[in-house]
């Protein structure tokens, strides 16, 4: 079986929050992205994510760092031994 996982990121208030959906539909908690992120910087990750898909290759190193920070910033609300840690470890 495929091992995937979504980035859901909404505003709330002045706040980004995220949270992440993966295989077997196992969900993290929603959390603050804090300081590190903004709006803008949000929007032009997700259509950098969207070219390279349509264009069929690997994410740009920039884009890749970025998915980790993200990764990292959603990955702080799980248990290491928690369940939904495979979709962070794959």
């Amino acid at each position: 079986m495929a091992t995937w996982f979504e980035l859901q990121i909404y505003k709330d208030g002045s706040d980004l929050r995220i949270k992440a959906r993966g295989t077997g539909d196992r969900e993290t908690e929603a959390r603050s992205l804090g300081g590190g992120f903004d709006l803008a910087a949000i929007v032009r990750f997700g259509e950098a994510v969207q070219r390279a898909v349509k264009q069929g290759r690997p994410l740009p190193d920039d884009v890749r760092e970025t998915a980790r920070s993200l990764r990292t910033c959603c990955g702080r609300s799980v248990q290491r031994n928690s369940p939904c840690m495979d979709c962070w470890t794959r």
